[in-house]
């Protein structure tokens, strides 16, 4: 509820919101229970942070290499991903070795704002050889 009393309504996509309740004794009724699991998601809504809205791009990254030269791109790549993971404008989701080749794959999480730099960053640290998959989240 807002200050002046009278409910916002917020407007949200692919939003679950789950309430548990521990049983004290007291019985609420069906409508006491709407009342208090509606307050519990209210009061939730209200702590988010609607204004610094992130929105992100999920990417596979896929460094492969056949030489001692090459190998030291995983090690660039690394450093790179590491310093906008820091600015929190990267969150890596999962890391792969291929025992084959020796390269990594990343999957990675990306502020839509950063995505033009990480890829230039990324391109200026292996000199062309990384490969990028872009997805729709």
């Amino acid at each position: 509820m807002s200050s002046k009393g009278k409910k916002e309504k917020l407007d949200f996509e692919n939003v679950v919101a789950m309430v548990t309740r521990y049983y004290g004794g007291t019985k609420l009724g069906p409508g006491g229970l709407m009342r208090a699991y509606g307050g519990a998601v209210n009061q939730a809504f209200e702590t988010l942070d609607l204004e610094n809205e992130t929105k992100l791009k999920a990417a596979k990254v896929v460094v492969a290499f056949a030489n001692v030269e090459e190998s030291k791109d995983v090690e660039r790549v690394n450093r790179t991903v590491e310093r906008f993971a820091s600015e929190e404008r990267v969150r890596v989701e999962d890391e792969e070795w291929d025992e084959d080749t020796g390269g990594v794959s990343l999957e990675l999480n990306v502020d839509f704002d950063a995505i033009e730099e990480l890829e230039s960053a990324l391109n200026e640290a292996t000199s062309g050889r990384v490969d990028f998959k872009w997805f729709d989240s």
